[in-house]
């Protein structure tokens, strides 16, 4: 498949990249059907559970999935390898075409105030905040009824931008002096959501034409892979272990 391509139902959709998360199915003739699930954790798996769960709430196998998507971040490491490594499993199994999309873009879609008003223009997404530095992504839209795309490619910023929006998605970790600077020049700043609601309503109203450039679509789910800003720290601290 090309990313040229239309995207099939059924749909399902994997959200993991925050501390609380959910899996999503939904097709033709399929009302959405919405679990939550909690990320990141080792000791116990919430995702197959919940996977089989909506699957079968639905009527639907997982030789009948034609599409697997799967925020790919910035988000906690745990959850982001569990939800790709699960999204790659699913859709090898199915045959189904691999879809990642960027937290940023799933962040606008599952936060109300910014997905669901009437704001058009371009706003600025911060994450995977540390010792001053941050992920950024700009998204814009023309139109209050149509989804926020990603402008470029996301980029890992020592300072905070400060022209070109006039809102901010950003949650508790944004540097205070980020926040400061924001709130100096009158930029609003808004908590974002990432749910699996969020992600399966990006993946229902993109049937009516090709994905966008910024989404990752490939019928080899071996090429799925996380946005990473910096090496995990999981890597980092093993690799300071081992000397590497």
């Amino acid at each position: 498949m090309t990313s040229s391509s239309i995207l099939k139902m059924p749909f399902l959709a994997i959200e993991l990249s925050q501390r609380t998360g959910g899996v999503a199915l939904a097709g033709e003739n399929i009302d959405p059907v919405v679990l939550p699930v909690t990320g990141g954790r080792r000791e116990k798996d919430e995702l197959l559970p919940a996977v089989r769960q909506v699957l079968d709430s639905a009527g639907v196998a997982v030789r009948d999935l034609e599409s697997v998507a799967v925020d790919i971040g910035p988000g906690g490491f745990t959850g982001l390898r569990i939800s790709i490594a699960a999204g790659q499993m699913l859709a090898e199994v199915a045959g189904a075409t691999i879809v990642g999309i960027p937290g940023a873009e799933v962040a606008a879609a599952s936060t109300s105030t910014v997905f669901g008003g009437t704001r058009t223009g371009t706003i600025l997404v911060v994450s995977a905040t540390r010792n001053g530095t941050a992920w950024t992504t700009r998204l814009s839209r023309d139109d209050p009824d149509r989804d926020w795309r990603s402008v470029g490619e996301g980029m890992l910023a020592g300072a905070p931008p400060e022209e070109g929006f006039d809102t901010v998605l950003a949650d508790e970790h944004l540097d205070p002096s980020w926040r400061s600077r924001f709130e100096s020049l009158g930029i609003e700043i808004v908590e974002p959501d990432h749910s699996a609601q969020g992600l399966i309503g990006l993946l229902r109203r993109s049937t009516s034409g090709p994905p966008p450039a910024s989404w990752h679509v490939s019928d080899d789910p071996a090429t799925l892979r996380p946005i990473y800003p910096r090496e995990p720290e999981a890597v980092r601290l093993w690799k300071a272990k081992s000397g590497r």
